[in-house]
């Protein structure tokens, strides 16, 4: 896989746990790879009362068509370079624009 490092199985639950780097208070909600080997996420929200967070995970379950609940921030809830476990195969992960 070509972003290896951006990545890493988690066999036990088969999912992949993605490193992201997150901007709240952006104008617009984004998902992109910024070059620098890192995912990147603009939020409209802000990290109050955890909606940020949830916008995230919200964001990336419709992104990825992944159900909701399935999604767990693994760390840096209070961060915002976060890990985020995610149901899915490498080789579906493929198929989205910023793995190619």
């Amino acid at each position: 896989m070509k972003n290896k490092n951006l990545l890493s199985n988690n066999s036990r639950s088969k999912g992949l746990i993605m490193n992201l780097k997150v901007i709240p208070g952006s104008s617009i909600n984004k998902i992109s790879f910024d070059g620098d080997k890192n995912f990147r996420v603009k939020l409209t929200k802000i990290p109050t009362n955890n909606e940020a967070n949830k916008q995230l995970l919200k964001n990336l379950s419709i992104y990825l068509n992944v159900r909701l609940q399935d999604l767990k921030i693994i760390s840096g809830h209070r961060s915002r370079s976060k890990k985020v476990f995610i149901p899915i195969t490498t080789e579906t992960l493929k198929k989205y624009k910023f793995l190619t």
